[in-house]
């Protein structure tokens, strides 16, 4: 006959609980840190510059790609000029970028969406349609007219 202590399997069992929620904390810690890091990070300088850039000055921080753009007839179908961090590598880690769109008379972008950033549009000249459905399916769709600026907010389908 063997005699065990009286508490031995209650040990057992809570020593196998308190393994098992480590591990269950442990597993929604690693699936919280994923979904936290899915973003853009954080840069840890004031700026962010290439390897092969050996001088930062204020050149580096103008971008001249939009110049001919100024006085230039309209393009007779619809033209994107961008100025993202590939055209302008000062916006690296800046979280923002820029776009010229050029819309001749009835011309359409497609629907689409931007998952990382929100839009603003500016109205150079003329009246424009736009839209975008939230998640409620409520669709905002004004026509703006010169000056105006319009707000798409980030990720959400859209057009222009």
């Amino acid at each position: 006959m063997s005699l065990t202590h009286p508490n031995h399997n209650s040990d057992n069992m809570e020593s196998k609980t308190s393994s098992c929620i480590v591990l269950l904390s442990l597993a929604i810690s690693l699936v919280l840190f994923q979904m936290a890091s899915a973003g853009d990070p954080d840069i840890l300088t004031d700026f962010v510059f290439p390897l092969d850039v050996l001088l930062v000055d204020a050149f580096y921080f103008t971008f001249s790609g939009l110049r001919g753009l100024v006085g230039a007839p309209p393009p007779e179908k619809f033209k994107g000029t961008k100025a993202s961090v590939t055209e302008f590598p000062a916006l690296n880690g800046q979280s923002i970028s820029y776009v010229i769109l050029q819309y001749p008379e009835g011309s359409v972008n497609a629907v689409h969406s931007h998952p990382r950033s929100s839009k603003l549009l500016f109205l150079v000249s003329g009246t424009l349609e736009v839209g975008f459905i939230d998640t409620t399916n409520k669709v905002f769709n004004p026509t703006l007219q010169t000056g105006d600026v319009f707000e798409f907010p980030k990720g959400l389908v859209h057009y222009q």
